[in-house]
């Protein structure tokens, strides 16, 4: 029998350590300016450094004005709480290790308002030098939360966890969405046969498909409110592009430069901690502007097309695209762009509706996804009343001019842009002609 010595040994261990300013510099860059304006009210009146300057409908109003229609609307609406902030709610009443629960909340920053993550996990781990599986533990906290579903990378993933939600075996909700096709048209059978799963728990299954949704975080999502456009881009005539962020940028704080020199001297105290927080916060509003800045920068260059001819202009690009040519990190790209709306001369359109897939083979003539919507609405507006084309047709046609676009996809984007089907424009336009020959002349 050997006893046992002890001793001192080194082990090499990895820690997660978020700042509490880095902590605020990821948040702020993420929040839309709605949320932004709130977080920062909210700050402002809790901290006797900060004083909030809210945006005007025009600036440098005279004061005697009166407050502008964007204040008022303001001031007479409630204030709302994000999907992200429901989340890191429910998380914090979760008994999960220190560093899991810090890697949950950055993952809750990197959701679409949809509930899906709009992240690369390998991405993450790379940004914060952690092992995958710590980034796995933390995304199935975020997927334990309710609603049901979010945090989901694809939509076969997001059903299966509501699936499950609802009682069904991990292996059969995974399964089954692999055949989500047969289950809706009733082929049990069949569905049985290319899974290997029992009919009976299928045909369960079917019956709870209509309980599903495929966007989770629309059900958390706060009522609509008064908002503004987040930065604007604009054209001088003669001169370089105009880039205005509208919310949220470095001057939308001012701070009290006497109670911060004394906050600097003190140690340990509430005025200590009311300094720090507020100079973090103007930091995190100055690098918000700049990166947001420098995005719609590279924006107005490389999609010019776009600002001069309109979407059908759009060019493909991704955000690891824009994030190599900026030498930023996808991860703060994809939060940058996150629900955030750009004003232009030929109107708003969200920063998000700038990044999507190629559907060309040839990059030269290669067309976005936005791109491609915006010339399916084209070919239907040009449409006549004899001449109604179908999903296949305009697939037909857009392949002739070198986009790679199946019919099922012409589809789903006429579905986006609210188009009807080729049968309801026929019945549309019979019904218009049959109003127009009843119509008295005169």
């Amino acid at each position: 029998m050997s006893a046992q010595r002890d001793g001192l040994t080194l082990r090499q261990q990895q820690r997660l350590t978020l700042t509490p300013e880095m902590r605020t510099t990821l948040s702020v860059l993420r929040m839309s300016g709605t949320a932004l304006q709130d977080h920062l009210e909210a700050q402002a009146a809790e901290n006797p450094i900060l004083t909030l300057q809210r945006p005007s409908a025009e600036p440098g109003a005279a004061a005697s004005q009166g407050p502008s229609a964007y204040d008022l609307a303001l001031d007479t609406t409630s204030a709302e709480r994000s999907l992200g902030d429901r989340l890191r709610e429910q998380l914090g009443l979760m008994a999960l290790d220190p560093q899991i629960q810090e890697i949950a909340f950055v993952l809750t920053w990197s959701l679409s308002d949809t509930g899906y993550l709009d992240i690369d996990l390998a991405d993450l781990a790379q940004e914060l030098d952690l092992p995958p599986d710590r980034i796995d533990t933390a995304l199935s906290a975020v997927q334990s939360c309710e609603p049901a579903g979010v945090g989901a990378r694809s939509l076969a993933e997001c059903l299966s966890l509501q699936l499950i939600e609802l009682g069904f075996d991990a292996v059969l909700a995974e399964g089954a969405t692999r055949v989500l096709d047969r289950l809706a048209a009733g082929e049990i059978a069949k569905a049985a046969r290319a899974t290997g799963l029992e009919e009976a728990a299928l045909a369960k299954v079917a019956e709870a498909l209509p309980k599903l949704t495929p966007y989770p975080g629309q059900a958390a999502l706060p009522a609509p409110r008064v908002s503004l456009p987040d930065i604007e881009l604009r054209f001088p005539e003669g001169a370089p592009p105009e880039i205005t962020v509208l919310r949220g940028n470095a001057r939308t704080l001012s701070l009290d430069e006497d109670l911060l020199r004394a906050a600097r001297l003190e140690s340990e105290t509430a005025l200590a901690r009311y300094g720090a927080e507020a100079e973090a916060l103007r930091r995190a509003l100055g690098y918000r502007t700049t990166t947001l800045t420098r995005i719609v920068a590279f924006l107005g260059d490389y999609q010019i097309g776009f600002f001069r001819e309109g979407g059908a202009a759009m060019k493909p690009l991704t955000r690891t695209q824009l994030a190599q040519e900026l030498k930023l990190h996808p991860t703060t790209v994809g939060r940058a762009v996150a629900d955030k709306t750009l004003a232009h001369p030929g109107g708003v359109v969200p920063l998000s509706a700038f990044f999507s897939a190629t559907l060309g083979a040839d990059s030269q003539d290669a067309v976005s996804a936005y791109g491609a919507q915006a010339r399916i609405a084209a070919l239907v507006a040009e449409e006549t009343e004899d001449a109604i084309l179908t999903d296949t047709e305009i697939a037909h046609k857009l392949k002739n001019e070198g986009v790679d676009i199946a019919r099922r996809t012409v589809a789903k984007y006429r579905g986006c842009l609210n188009i009807p089907s080729s049968y309801d424009r026929k019945r549309l336009r019979a019904a218009a002609r049959m109003r127009g020959r009843a119509t008295p002349p005169g």
